[in-house]
């Protein structure tokens, strides 16, 4: 799962997880409103690993975490999260720190 405000993050994420030997189907949220709710959905097929940008409108990466922490239960929110961002704050790089899903930082 790629959520990402930006279309042209997303095309060149998609295109790397295709091409990788682990590529398969990518879902593409541009909000992390819409990936939410695409992850309530009971009989959605399982998300192994999520792409995400912490600087989104609306609904931005923490956001997304920590509501995703609060709403759902560990079957339907049992990825793990890779940050994917231009941020090198040290604040927000603390801050990933603090979401046990939150695999990686880059």
């Amino acid at each position: 799962m790629l959520i990402d405000d930006s279309e042209l993050d997303r095309a060149l994420y998609r295109r790397v997880i295709e091409r990788s030997s682990h590529g398969s189907d990518v879902l593409e949220f541009e909000h992390g409103e819409t990936a939410l709710v695409h992850l309530r959905n009971p009989d959605r097929e399982p998300v192994e690993l999520i792409f995400l940008d912490i600087h989104m409108p609306c609904v931005d990466g923490f956001e997304f975490l920590e509501r995703a922490a609060i709403e759902l239960d560990s079957t339907r929110f049992g990825s793990f999260v890779v940050i994917l961002t231009t941020s090198s704050d040290p604040r927000d790089i603390e801050r990933s720190a603090t979401f046990d899903r939150v695999a990686d930082y880059c």
